[in-house]
């Protein structure tokens, strides 16, 4: 996986652009890259996309976001995931996005 955030937001796998859906989803991926390898809280989410006026239905919405990142992009499937208490500590992958 290839990521671009320079200019447009590009997410390239084995060369070939990938669809990320539509402007919340960007926005939601564009955070996420800005903090790879580090844990973005829900809070933090929820104010980079909806700012001051996040809907009730914030955190499902974020779930669903991360859900079609993670379809839309499968080689990177473990790159964005919402923690619960049973899942195990994210590995940090230093090839993710420090290219």
């Amino acid at each position: 996986m290839e990521f671009r955030i320079l200019g447009p937001l590009e997410v390239l796998s084995d060369g070939q652009a990938v669809d990320l859906g539509g402007a919340k989803q960007r926005a939601l991926l564009a955070v996420l890259l800005l903090d790879a390898n580090h844990v973005v809280s829900m809070d933090r989410l929820v104010d980079a996309l909806w700012e001051d006026d996040p809907p009730e239905t914030a955190t499902k919405a974020l779930q669903v976001y991360v859900s079609g990142l993670r379809t839309r992009s499968p080689g990177c499937a473990s790159c964005v995931r919402i923690p619960s208490a049973s899942s195990p500590p994210m590995q940090k992958n230093p090839n993710d996005v420090t290219r």
